[in-house]
């Protein structure tokens, strides 16, 4: 994967940023309260993420928190970089998202 370059990772997976000298691994969602859609919400909620990124000879896990209620991506600062995500699916009333449905949709850009 190359920067500007979006791509997708599922729960425990890591792809390397071509000439970056960094390696991101997708390592959990440790919360999803987004307000699901056909729902009438108080709060819209938000999803947390937990993105390990490895970058030259140390690593660094990232809290990637994105609102409920939106489409649009959130964004995230590391070092010179922005990391622009997404976590699907979205949640739906009365539908329960296993684990293994998760995925980050990220890009990493300067």
């Amino acid at each position: 994967m190359r920067l500007n370059e979006p791509f997708s990772l599922g729960i425990g997976q890591s792809i390397d940023v071509a000439g970056e000298s960094m390696k991101a691994t997708f390592e959990s969602v440790s919360e999803d309260s987004r307000c699901p859609r056909g729902v009438t919400c108080v709060w819209e909620g938000q999803a947390n993420s937990i993105l390990k990124v490895g970058y030259r000879n140390g690593e660094e896990r990232l809290l990637l928190t994105q609102p409920g209620l939106t489409d649009t991506p959130s964004e995230v600062s590391f070092r010179q970089y922005r990391i622009e995500f997404t976590l699907t699916p979205y949640p739906e009333a009365g539908k329960q998202i296993r684990k293994e449905e998760y995925q980050l949709n990220l890009k990493f850009k300067y």
